[in-house]
């Protein structure tokens, strides 16, 4: 079950980075509710936002792109999963990493 649960959590972060809206949907909840303190510091709900982020390459298009996850864990409670994780992105521009 842990792999399933890594394997989807990368098809994710990838669809976020390769613009692929429709996996990033397929791997998110509908009623999507988070907080990301460089945004804004009200809570976001729902998939609008990040569908708009995502198909407006907030993430670049230009240059290589990479992600790495820290410190990851998973914790199985019955049929739900809590993971938690650092996520760490590095993107080469013409301007530099």
């Amino acid at each position: 079950m842990e792999e399933e649960i890594w394997d989807t959590l990368h098809r994710h972060l990838k669809s976020i980075f390769t613009r692929d809206t429709a996996t990033y949907a397929d791997t998110t909840s509908d009623d999507l509710s988070l907080y990301e303190w460089w945004v804004t510091p009200h809570r976001q709900d729902g998939l609008d936002f990040h569908l708009f982020m995502i198909e407006n390459a907030w993430a670049g298009t230009a240059g290589a792109w990479r992600y790495d996850v820290l410190e990851p864990r998973v914790q199985v409670y019955g049929d739900a999963a809590v993971v938690s994780y650092t996520l760490m992105v590095s993107a080469a521009r013409d301007d530099g990493i």
